[in-house]
Parts: C-alpha cells; structure tokens; sequence
C-alpha cells in the first residue's frame, strides 16, 4: 500500500512563529475585555480563554520548543528588532568592504568567512529573518579584533564595526541564541501543521466574534486590535532596506 505524503497545508498567512504569536497577542486582548466579551458570549466565561491560552502554550513547547507564548513573544520581538535595525548597517558593510579590500581573492575569502555569500542577498533583499540573524552571528564569530583592524587600515569604518557587532552581542545577552535554531525552525510535520492549524481556527473564532461585538457597539479602535492581517502587518520589519546594486558606490555613513 502506498503510503500518503501528501503534505498538509497552512490555514493562516505569515510564518508559524508570527502566527503563534499574534494568537498570544490576540488572547491577551480578549484576556483585557474579558468582562465585555463574556457577557456578550456566555460561552466565554471562564475557563474558555485560559484554555485557549494554555492550548497555545503547549502548541509552542511541542512543535517550537520554546516554553511558552511570553518566551516565543520575547524572543520574536528581539530578532525582529534586531532584523529591523541591522539590515542598513550590513548593506553600508557590505558596500565598504566591497569598494575597500582590493585584493580580488581576499574579497572573495572575506565575504565567505562573514557571511555575506551566503546570507546578504536573502536578507536584504527578501527581508529573510533567519539569514539576517546568521548573518549577524557569522560576523560576530569571525569578525575578530584582528580582522577589524586590518578592515580599518583598508578603510573600513570602525564604529560601523562595531555596531554591527554589538546586535549580535544583544542577541547573545538576550539568552536566544540556544534556542535560535528551534525558533526559526518549527516543526512542519502533519501533526505539526494540524495543531497549527487548530489553534489557530479556534482563537480565530474568538478574534472574530470579538471585532464583530466591538464594530456592533461602536468601538472601532478595539475592533481593528483583533485584526489578525493588521499585526501580521505590524510585525514586518518597519521599511524595506535597499539594495547596493553597485558595491563600489557606497552609502555615506551616518555619523562618520
């Protein structure tokens, strides 16, 4: 008998870690207007979002391997921010060391070593999360106080260096980096996508049903807090870096 590989399908739009937590940011809201929502839907009372919220827990823990929505929340919102701000520094980078280190076969090993052949073009240009923070990790591995030095005598700006460096520091100050490789990549077995598709058609109903109360007694700035697409929206990075098409025509940069 021929065994069925078909693969099963996501329900929702975004990646699994920005759905998982946009269904935490989502129970946290109806969590805040639990006494208006319960009265309004009975069938909400107590324990309905607790449950809810512990569902989503355990979807995280199984399938992520992060204990928790706070801990996936918080460790999303430093990637994201660290993407957020980073992306410009590295194409400054990127430009400088291009125009900088004339020595055809350097180059070519230095891009390597840092990352950029690998991780540059699907992180600027794609906004790739996952290879902008192994972008930023491969630099701060092998960008040593040795490497600096000899960037800088070729012209490489030194603060800029630094900075650069430094979100990766945040990274590892913010305890993520163990947990780096299961947050950005969560299981996609069938299982997997099954219960992420069931969490999140249950908290859907919830968000829904709520948007629809809210919109019934004229509460229109409450109603778009339990729009799913809205903070989707909210949690790509703020604007989109643009590209170096010519590396020997580097950006100024600011504060030099």
């Amino acid at each position: 008998m021929k065994k069925n590989t078909q693969k099963v399908a996501h329900l929702f739009k975004g990646k699994i870690i920005e759905m998982l937590t946009i269904l935490s940011v989502l129970m946290d809201l109806a969590q805040t207007h639990a006494t208006e929502l319960t009265a309004y839907r009975p069938l909400w009372q107590k324990p309905f979002f607790d449950n809810l919220e512990k569902l989503i827990d355990s979807v995280i823990k199984k399938y992520v391997g992060v204990d928790n929505a706070a801990e996936l929340r918080k460790a999303t919102d430093i990637l994201l921010d660290i993407q957020d701000t980073s992306l410009t520094n590295l194409t400054i980078l990127y430009g400088e060391i291009n125009n900088f280190v004339l020595d055809q076969a350097k180059l070519k090993n230095l891009l390597i070593t840092l990352g950029f052949e690998e991780y540059y073009i699907d992180a600027t240009r794609n906004k790739s999360q996952p290879s902008t923070i192994y972008l930023l990790l491969r630099i701060q591995k092998h960008l040593t106080a040795t490497l600096q030095a000899e960037l800088q005598a070729e012209g490489v700006n030194k603060d800029l260096m630094g900075k650069i460096l430094s979100y990766g520091e945040s990274m590892n100050n913010a305890n993520i980096n163990q947990e780096l490789e299961k947050t950005l990549k969560p299981s996609e077995t069938a299982e997997a996508v099954n219960a992420y598709n069931d969490v999140y058609t249950q908290v859907m109903r919830v968000s829904k049903g709520a948007a629809l109360y809210f919109k019934s007694v004229g509460k229109p700035e409450i109603q778009q807090q339990f729009s799913y697409s809205k903070l989707l929206k909210n949690m790509q990075p703020a604007k989109k870096p643009k590209i170096n098409k010519n590396p020997t025509q580097t950006p100024p940069i600011k504060g030099s």
